[in-house]
Order: C-alpha cells, then structure tokens, then sequence
C-alpha cells in the first residue's frame, strides 16, 4: 500500500544482513531490538550497538529502537524503581541517538488490576511528571517516545498518558496482537479513538489467548481489515511487522500486498 509506512524488526536472532536487503529492496525501515534486555544494558552494549551500526552502513530507510521494558515504570511509587526505569529510558535515547533511530518504542504498563486503586487517572497522574522530563529530554535528542498498550483493555490509559504531557516527544504505539489478547476494545475501535496520537504500530496475529505473534494470514485477526484501516486515516502511522522469522515478514508482506 503506497500511502502507508513499513518497518520490519530486527532481534537478537534475525538475520540483519538478509533483513536490511528486504528492507532496501521494498523502501522499508528496520527496527532494532536488541537493547530490551537489562543483561545487555549492564554489558556489552555499546559494541553491540556499533556492530549494528557498522552493519546499517548507508541505509537510508527510517530506524526505530525497542526499548527495554521488563519491571520497568517510570512513575512507580517505588522511588528506586522509578529512577531505575528513567535511567533505562534514557539509556535507550542514547543508543537510539548513537545508532540514528529516530523512534524509541516504550511499554505504557497500566494494569487492568489498577481500576481497583483508582483506576486510569489516579495511574496516568502519578506517572504524567515521570514522562514530562523523559519526553524533554526525547525533544533534546529528537526523537520520539511511542508508547505502546501491553494488558491494557482500551486505549484510555495510553490517551491520559499522552495527553496529560503534552508533547510531541510522546506518541501512541498500537501492538494489534496485545490489543487482541485483551479482547475488551476492538482494533478498529481503538484505532479511532487514539486518532492523531497514534503514530507507530507493532502489528502481528495471534489465538486471542497468547502472544504469539504470528504472520497475517495465521489468528483471529482480521489483518487485511486492520491494515486496510491504518492506510485509510488521515496520517497513517508507520506499520511494524513484529514478526518471529524472516519467513513471517515475508508472508505479511505479502498479504499486504494482496489488499
């Protein structure tokens, strides 16, 4: 589809010479994801990130980063644990700004067990002040933060987040098969109330029931359907095939094609 943006992820088990060619020959971007780990974070990292940038060498599609996310949360009451989270944020501005990535994917994290300590705005108000300084000092790197729904059952949380800063730092990532697993909001639904918000999608299928991430044409996903919404909005965000095997992208690809 000409109108919308693609983007193919890159892991740890990818092949990245063989994804950086599919992605030149089809004009797409490449998101990396290697740096989600803290293992890494706290190790080798930076020989990592020039062993990628060395490997990406003269390409001209657009970069995204993965951030880290396990045990994460900026906002957490746990003062700690929040610093932890923010220096991990911003860890992962740094690779971003070293590798030239220009989006950081970050998990918003609202637990639908919340609703029984307040619910949305009680979370989305203790966490606003945590994400206004990380998305100042993403306008200082420039690039941007997209925050992407996990357990969350609708986009109310990623709306009060984003909203409440302010920012064109911090944007709406929607990941297709998260949203399905929670089965309370459908896609398309979801896809219009973030509206303008939303600027990057991890798109993948799967039962309802596990994160499998599986190809287009396997799950209970109506894929065809969902891509052919993002095409249609009014600034279609840049979608992610956020695919287990390179065999996976491939057929996305062309079930995207079909449409």
């Amino acid at each position: 589809m000409k109108n919308l943006a693609l983007t193919l992820n890159v892991a740890g088990w990818s092949d990245l010479e063989a994804s950086r060619r599919l992605a030149e020959e089809r004009g797409l971007g490449l998101e990396i994801q290697h740096f989600t780990h803290g293992l890494l974070l706290d190790g080798a990292w930076r020989a990592k990130a020039e062993e990628i940038k060395a490997a990406l060498k003269g390409f001209k599609g657009t970069l995204s980063l993965h951030g880290p996310y396990e045990n994460l949360d900026p906002g957490a009451w746990d003062p700690q644990v929040g610093a932890l989270s923010r220096g991990r944020y911003i860890h992962a501005m740094q690779i971003a700004d070293l590798l030239g990535a220009r989006i950081i994917v970050l998990h918003c994290w609202y637990w639908p067990t919340q609703k029984y300590h307040g619910g949305v705005p009680r979370w989305a108000e203790r966490r606003i002040p945590a994400w206004q300084d990380l998305a100042r000092t993403a306008e200082k790197f420039g690039v941007t933060l997209v925050a992407e729904n996990v357990w969350e059952p609708d986009p109310s949380a990623q709306i009060a987040l984003i909203d409440g800063v302010n920012s064109p730092a911090l944007r709406a990532c929607l990941d297709t098969g998260h949203a399905n697993m929670t089965g309370a909001t459908s896609l398309p639904q979801w896809i219009e109330q973030l509206g303008p918000r939303l600027v990057y999608v991890h798109a993948h299928n799967n039962c309802g029931a596990s994160d499998d991430h599986w190809p287009f044409d396997r799950g209970t996903l109506d894929m065809k359907s969902v891509i052919a919404k993002l095409a249609n909005q009014p600034a279609p965000p840049r979608v992610c095939l956020e695919l287990r095997s390179f065999a996976d992208q491939q057929t996305s690809l062309g079930v995207i094609d079909s449409i």
